[in-house]
């Protein structure tokens, strides 16, 4: 039986924002020039946590260690208390949820690949701690830069995948090398042991030529797996960019109980890595990338990145890329897709980006172009900072992400319109038979004639 909901005419303002267009930040402050720092989303206080990185052409950089963060309003450096990290750049953050602090791991600086991991908590405004937590430790391929580091939020562990280092002197040669092994990934029970964390290899492999250092990594909220993007690696001539998306699944979850630390998550030694697009390999590779999960819109975004091996300093995009989630099999994502945006940030590398959960805005920040190290602080929302959400049931096509129709259909708008908690406003007339699952109280009015929802 179908149940028909009528939402009648209604008049109202709307205050659409700049949803879907980046907006350059210049009234926040900023930590400075730099490049191949790291940020995370410290999402029980609703700050950016922002660490090291360095300034200053190939060959004459000066490295960092400062700490500091964002909280939409304003940059703060953080004083610290004890011990931090060493200078460095290359290194990789991601926000542990289960025991409540950002973890850091690795990086490089002139004295060569710190193999270290440290762990970050705010003590007060303004204030903040860092704490040792020893070596890696996994297979005396610890000292790593350029790694991608992911928290999976449902099983409680670190993922780290695999950098960039230098191969040991049994390899016959003692340069920086891209892609050590074959090997992507490490995972880590961080309750296991407050001091020394026991990091293990997981049996992830790519084809040699696709293993990958200075890609980038998000978490899909939805499926609970590890999204891995470009990068590069040896070819062993030159570098190889990477252009395919690769999801990374640890496998069904299991539960560990310590005595010590309580409860903690770990996966059944399952995992499996699976080319995750079925437009891979169509475009340009590129390294040096930034990609964040949008769980408001469901999308995969993508900025910037280097996209030609064989010239650097003429081949950073500036170009805002999004996947899209794919409903049939066998692949989860289509894309990428270009957003069409008014105003964007310049083309870069080496810069960061972080999603806020608490303003459902993109953060970005830095990065470089050639010898220019940029401080600059932009931001994407994705979903309108004020006034009610519209939609059009008829609207599909390539305008997707425009400020007059930024959704695909009205199940995608109801979703956005329920995770925000705002007004849904329908323009009519229409009909729809579409399902609609909506977490959050909405209210639905139509603008521009009668509206029928057929709810089965």
């Amino acid at each position: 039986m179908t149940r028909l909901i009528f939402l009648f005419l209604a008049f109202c303002m709307i205050n659409s924002g700049a949803f879907a267009q980046w907006i350059h930040r210049t009234d926040v402050g900023s930590p400075g020039q730099r490049t191949a720092f790291a940020m995370a989303y410290d999402k029980d206080r609703g700050v950016t946590v922002f660490f090291g990185g360095e300034f200053g052409p190939g060959g004459g950089e000066t490295y960092y260690n400062d700490t500091w963060e964002y909280d939409g309003s304003q940059w703060r450096q953080i004083t610290v208390s004890g011990p931090r990290p060493d200078p460095r750049s290359g290194h990789s953050m991601c926000y542990d949820t289960v025991h409540h602090n950002v973890i850091l791991v690795g990086g490089v600086n002139g004295n060569g690949y710190p193999g270290d991991m440290w762990s970050y908590v705010s003590t007060g405004p303004g204030q903040g701690a860092w704490t040792y937590r020893g070596g890696m430790q996994a297979d005396n391929e610890e000292s790593l830069a350029g790694s991608a580091l992911v928290f999976d939020e449902s099983r409680g562990v670190a993922v780290r995948m695999m950098g960039e280092g230098v191969l040991t002197p049994a390899f016959g040669q003692t340069d920086a090398v891209l892609g050590k092994s074959r090997t992507i990934a490490y995972y880590n029970n961080l309750g296991a042991s407050s001091q020394f964390p026991s990091w293990k290899k997981l049996a992830l492999y790519i084809y040699a030529a696709k293993v990958t250092a200075r890609a980038s990594a998000a978490y899909d909220e939805q499926t609970h797996k590890i999204l891995l993007y470009g990068g590069a690696t040896n070819n062993p001539i030159r570098e190889y960019l990477d252009s395919f998306l690769h999801e990374i699944d640890l496998g069904d979850r299991r539960t560990f109980v310590n005595p010590t630390t309580g409860t903690f998550y770990s996966y059944d030694q399952n995992p499996s890595i699976a080319q995750a697009c079925s437009n891979d390999g169509i475009t340009a590779g590129t390294q040096q990338t930034a990609m964040v999960y949008d769980p408001v819109r469901d999308r995969l975004l993508v900025f910037g990145g280097q996209n030609d091996p064989d010239f650097p300093a003429q081949s950073l995009s500036a170009a805002t890329r999004e996947f899209v989630r794919n409903p049939n099999p066998p692949y989860p994502w289509v894309g990428p897709n270009f957003l069409s945006t008014t105003s964007f940030p310049p083309g870069r590398a080496g810069h960061a980006m972080v999603y806020d959960t608490r303003r459902h805005v993109i953060v970005l920040y830095g990065g470089a172009s050639g010898n220019t190290r940029y401080d600059d602080t932009w931001e994407l929302p994705s979903a309108p900072t004020s006034g009610p959400v519209w939609v059009d049931f008829a609207y599909i096509g390539a305008n997707f992400g425009s400020s007059d129709f930024p959704f695909a259909n009205l199940a995608e708008a109801v979703q956005v319109a329920s995770s925000v908690g705002r007004d849904l406003l329908l323009k009519g007339p229409r009909t729809t038979s579409q399902r609609l699952t909506i977490s959050k109280a909405v209210t639905l009015r139509a603008v521009g004639g009668q509206v029928t929802i057929g709810q089965p």
